[in-house]
This record gives structure tokens, C-alpha cells and sequence, in this order.
């Protein structure tokens, strides 16, 4: 009942709050589907072996692979219904790994084209896209 002010009783207030912190719970243990990380795993290695690509079809390739990567992320939501709720250790994580992914990449990038070693794309690929297929399970 509501007090004559129009304001909710302490125990009604209570009990919106409880409602509110189990909706909370409940969409913060939503798991992705099934389909999201292998997509995402598929994006990265993806990325990594366009780079193999000649001439313009290397930077179109990646320009392509990372709106579909948007496109994916996009569609999650979409299907969902709900953007993922990152925590604040979940965020220095994501951030963690994108560092060490964007390390790898620039790394390998620089040997490639300034040591003649394209072959570390094979290497890279599969090791980022496994590590996003890892990531991806564990995190989202």
C-alpha cells in the first residue's frame, strides 16, 4: 500500500529492490549461445590469415572480417534481447586479452613484412582464435 504522498511503503520499496537485483542476477547469468563463440573464434583466426591475402584484398579482407565481427556482436544482442553485463574484473580481462591479441597481431605483423616470415599468420591464426574461442566460452 502506498503511503498518502504517493510514495511506495519501506516494504514495497523493499521488495521493487529485491525484484530488481534478481532480474540482475538473472540476466547476468544468461549464457551466450552456442553459435557465438566459434563465431568469434572464426572472426579472429580469420583476421589474422587475411593478412596473407595480396595487394588490396589483405586491408578489404580485414575491413570485412572486423564488420562482421561488429555484425556478430550486433546479432547477439538482437537475438538475446539483452547486451551482456561485463563486471568490472570481466573488463580488465576483455581488456587483457585484447592487448595481448593486438600484441600478437602487431608482432607478427612487423616480422612478416620486415622478416620475410609470413608463415607466422599460420601460426597466429589458429593460437588467437583458439584463445578467442576459450575467452568466448568463459566470459561471455
Amino acid at each position: 500500500m502506498e503511503t498518502g504522498d504517493g510514495r511506495p511503503t519501506p516494504t514495497e520499496a523493499a521488495e521493487a529492490l529485491a525484484a530488481i537485483e534478481q532480474t540482475q542476477a538473472t540476466l547476468h547469468r544468461t549464457p551466450s549461445p552456442k553459435w557465438y563463440p566459434p563465431s568469434l573464434a572464426a572472426m579472429v583466426g580469420g583476421l589474422m590469415l587475411a593478412q596473407l591475402l595480396p595487394g588490396i584484398a589483405a586491408p578489404l579482407a580485414a575491413i570485412a572480417l572486423a564488420a562482421g565481427t561488429g555484425a556478430l556482436i550486433g546479432r547477439r544482442i538482437d537475438r538475446t534481447g539483452i547486451r551482456p553485463r561485463i563486471t568490472e574484473d570481466r573488463r580488465k580481462v576483455t581488456w587483457l586479452i585484447t592487448g595481448v591479441w593486438a600484441a600478437l597481431l602487431i608482432t607478427v605483423g612487423v616480422l612478416a613484412h620486415f622478416a620475410g616470415l609470413w608463415w607466422l599468420w599460420l601460426v597466429a591464426a589458429p593460437v588467437a582464435a583458439i584463445g578467442a574461442l576459450l575467452a568466448g566460452r568463459r566470459l561471455w
